[in-house]
């Protein structure tokens, strides 16, 4: 894992995605790599031409990589597109990013810019699944790609406005936020590709069924206090790590 350290801007939908960014966020601030110079809050409420000089002045300027996290319908949205644009063109005294695409469970395979510049050599991508291994040395590869700047395909016409949103099967309150509280006891990280598994199950499938939403309203009730019981026993987190398996299996 390399040494140094980056300031990063995080582009991502933040309707659907927000939860992945705080997880990734929690997860880079314990390994103190990355210096977070992102975008908190959604600023969609104002002005095109403010936005755009925040994202350049208050982000942009003092970051040198940008991290496109993409979801399912990351392609569409009108600020993302702009944000790769603008991390992409160097102005003033700021040179431009580097790119990196973390590619949530749930992404649609559409064209947008940040796969124009991974098929051009430029951007560099990892899966959600990749992260606790592979983030930081990701990161620090895009980093030093920024000399690359030939590679750089900048091309796309800007979106005027965003893709049509298809709509949800699922509705999870930010106190609940989508937390898949055993699985990740017994693994000790939330980036199992086991619990990623386990929440397209229940978002897409469980949750299609009244008596699947009462099952996920007891987990939520119940899975904190019994999540709790296995972080602390080397015993449960084994037997919880044999029973997942048997689960996804049935499940498929």
């Amino acid at each position: 894992m390399v040494s140094k350290r980056h300031k990063v801007f995080i582009s991502y939908h933040h309707d659907e995605d927000q939860e992945y960014a705080n997880r990734l966020r929690r997860f880079y601030g314990r390994t103190k790599a990355i210096i977070d110079k992102s975008m908190h809050d959604d600023l969609s409420h104002l002005q095109n031409e403010t936005i755009l000089r925040k994202i350049r002045q208050d982000y942009l300027r003092d970051s040198t990589v940008t991290v496109v996290l993409v979801g399912e319908h990351t392609w569409g949205r009108k600020w993302v597109d702009w944000e790769i644009y603008s991390s992409l063109r160097g102005y003033a005294d700021r040179t431009v990013n580097g790119l990196l695409g973390v590619y949530l469970p749930i992404h649609r395979k559409k064209h947008f810019r940040l796969t124009d510049n991974l098929r051009s050599g430029y951007a560099v991508r990892i899966n959600w699944e990749e992260v606790e291994a592979k983030f930081v040395d990701a990161v620090h590869e895009a980093w030093n790609k920024r000399r690359k700047k030939d590679l750089i395909d900048n091309t796309r016409t800007l979106r005027e406005r965003n893709a049509p949103l298809e709509p949800k099967t699922y509705h999870y309150s930010e106190e609940e936020g989508r937390e898949c509280f055993i699985a990740t006891a017994a693994y000790g990280t939330p980036f199992a590709a086991e619990i990623e598994i386990l929440r397209r199950w229940r978002d897409y499938q469980l949750s299609e069924f009244w008596w699947g939403e009462r099952c996920i309203q007891y987990y939520y009730s119940f899975g904190p206090k019994i999540a709790g019981f296995i972080e602390n026993r080397r015993w449960a987190k084994k037997l919880t790590r044999r029973i997942i398996p048997v689960l996804l299996k049935l499940i498929e």
